[in-house]
C-alpha cells in the first residue's frame, strides 16, 4: 500500500510519503485515523448544539461560523490538497462505524442504492442549496441544525439496515463533491500492483480476520 503525493509536473513525480519513517509508522499505528475522527466527532457534536439550543443570531452562533463561514469554504481546496483525507475522518463516517459496531446490519445495499445513488447526490445537493435560497438555511442556525440532525438520521437508519458505509458511499453529497474535486488532488492512496496482481484473498474489499474489508466499498 502507498500513499502518493502527486506532483504534477514535466517529469509527473510521485513520491511515496510511507517511505517516510515517522508518517508510516503514524498511519500503520492504532492512533490512525482514530485520533482525526474523534475530534472531528467531537467538534462535530459541539456544532450541532450550538445550532440548535445556541443563539438564533448567525453572526454571533458559534455553530453557524463554523460550518458555514469556516468549513464550508474550506472543504473544496481540502479535496485538492489532500484528496479524499476528509471522507477518513469525517465525522458521518464515524458514526456511521458506531452504530454498526453496536446494532448494524450485514444486509447488502439495495440494488437502486447503488444505481441511482448519484442521482440522490445530485437531488440532495439542490434541495440544500434550494433550501437555503428559499428558507436562508445558511442564515439560520436552527435551519442549519436541523438539515445536520436530517442528515445524522440518514447515517444512523443506513447503518442501520445495512452493511459498511451505505449513506457515505451512495447518499453523502459531500462524497459526491469528493469524488470530483479529489481527482485533481495531491493525494491519493493506490495499491501495489506487485501485490495486488497475485492476490487471492482479496483481504483489502472482503476483509479479514484482524480487519473489516473496505467500508467504502473500494477494492484499494
Amino acid at each position: 500500500m502507498s500513499i502518493l503525493d502527486k506532483k504534477h509536473n514535466q517529469t509527473n513525480q510521485q513520491i511515496n510519503l510511507l517511505n517516510i519513517p515517522i508518517v508510516d509508522t503514524f498511519i500503520k499505528s492504532r492512533w490512525y485515523p482514530g485520533i482525526f475522527q474523534w475530534a472531528a466527532f467531537v467538534i462535530f457534536s459541539i456544532i450541532v448544539f450550538q445550532l440548535v439550543v445556541g443563539t438564533v443570531s448567525p453572526q454571533t452562533n458559534f455553530g453557524t461560523s463554523m460550518t458555514w463561514v469556516l468549513w464550508w469554504p474550506i472543504i473544496p481546496v481540502l479535496f485538492i490538497v489532500a484528496g479524499r483525507f476528509w471522507c477518513a475522518v469525517c465525522p458521518f463516517g464515524k458514526l456511521s462505524d458506531l452504530v454498526r459496531k453496536f446494532s448494524g446490519s450485514e444486509k447488502r445495499m439495495p440494488k437502486f442504492l447503488k444505481k441511482y445513488g448519484i442521482w440522490f447526490i445530485d437531488v440532495f445537493f439542490i434541495m440544500i442549496t434550494w433550501s437555503d435560497h428559499v428558507w436562508g438555511i445558511v442564515e439560520s442556525p436552527r435551519g442549519s441544525g436541523y438539515l445536520l440532525l436530517v442528515l445524522v438520521t440518514m447515517v444512523v437508519a443506513t447503518s442501520v439496515l445495512y452493511e459498511r458505509r451505505t449513506f457515505c458511499k451512495t447518499l453523502c453529497f459531500l462524497g459526491g463533491l469528493a469524488g470530483n474535486y479529489s481527482r485533481s488532488g495531491m493525494l491519493e492512496l493506490r495499491g501495489t500492483p506487485e501485490i495486488c496482481r497475485t492476490c487471492k484473498s482479496q483481504s483489502c474489499f472482503k476483509g479479514n480476520e484482524k480487519v473489516e474489508g473496505c467500508p467504502m466499498f473500494q477494492y484499494v
